[in-house]
């Protein structure tokens, strides 16, 4: 078992390190140091954590709060339950069909996953690959303020619903207006998507 970090001594040490001149506060071997790493393997446990638990899916009051927060749309958990109800037999159904295999791929969307699109040329060399569109979303609002998140969310829906590249670039010009100094992540990702 890993023994446990203790704050109160480590601080202590410091000040003692530091006021006697033995250490600086930053580099390697600076007071910093083993404070950061504390802190870096904290924030990876709770990151990994949290990615396992999402990968159980959600639950239906989640799903009920991710279509409000990205698309607006009311949906109460029994509603998403009933359509789920009629939609599995459905998903199950598909994909017990018996495959013929993919000859050709006209367009295909992938995730940000380094790697794919140049996979996908490989095999399908005329194949027109793009962004999945719910991934980039998802990936605006990791950098945005729960404060922020319905504000920001309807000021960036007229981005991904504009009815022709024109349109969307206009409504990107009016969201990087709006929010460009706030969030400049999220702007210079949609803008290289």
């Amino acid at each position: 078992m890993e023994k446990q970090f203790d704050f109160e001594h480590y601080k202590k040490q410091a000040v003692e390190d530091l006021l006697s001149g033995k250490k600086r506060i930053d580099g390697p071997d600076g007071v910093l140091a083993p404070l950061l790493k504390q802190f870096l393997e904290a924030a990876l446990d709770a990151e990994v954590k949290s990615h396992v638990e999402s990968s159980k899916g959600m639950s239906y009051e989640g799903i009920s709060q991710e279509l409000y927060q990205i698309y607006g749309i009311e949906a109460s958990p029994a509603f998403i339950s009933s359509l789920t109800d009629k939609v599995l037999p459905m998903m199950e159904q598909w994909r017990r069909r018996p495959l013929q295999g993919v000859e050709d791929m006209l367009i295909v969307s992938v995730d940000g996953l380094k790697g794919f699109e140049d996979a996908i040329r490989t095999i399908f060399p005329q194949a027109k690959v793009q962004g999945c569109i719910v991934q980039q979303i998802r990936h605006s609002f990791k950098f945005v303020t729960n404060k922020d998140m319905r504000p920001f969310a309807k000021d960036l829906k007229p981005v991904y619903t504009a009815l022709d590249e024109a349109q969307a670039r206009q409504k990107m010009d009016e969201l990087e207006e709006k929010w460009g100094r706030k969030y400049p992540p999220v702007i210079k990702s949609w803008r290289d998507n």
